[in-house]
């Protein structure tokens, strides 16, 4: 647990609760808990079994991504831009959207919401 940064390569983590966490560096990231991480900047991407449904990733500006079964990536990049894709099933994002899969959505820091299509570039493989 705590914040950890990793400069640069690719990892992988297990979570007590089962969510598998991919990551490619440069990430800032930190173990909330079990069943939560919060993404300060950088990419990764989480696979969630059923038995660890309701993982969540935190972002800057409060904004939540909650799994509802399902692969997906969260990318805060170098302006700030939350980017959320969902790779398989369906996320629940904190300002009361769903998003299924193959959808994603950008939070701008001034505020917009603005749908997007899915670039699996942006985020870590899972392989």
């Amino acid at each position: 647990p705590g914040r950890q940064q990793i400069a640069a390569g690719e990892a992988r983590i297990e979570l007590a609760s089962g969510a598998i966490v991919s990551m490619a560096g440069p990430i800032d990231f930190e173990v909330l808990r079990p069943d939560r991480m919060h993404l300060h900047s950088g990419a990764l991407r989480v696979y969630v079994p059923e038995a660890a449904q309701g993982f969540a990733v935190t972002a800057p500006r409060g904004i939540q991504v909650i799994d509802l079964g399902t692969e997906f990536g969260v990318c805060v990049d170098e302006e700030q831009v939350v980017h959320v894709a969902v790779f398989r099933g369906k996320v629940a994002l904190n300002n009361g959207q769903t998003l299924s899969a193959p959808g994603a959505v950008q939070f701008h820091p001034g505020g917009d919401v603005v749908s997007s299509s899915v670039d699996a570039q942006r985020f870590p493989s899972m392989h």
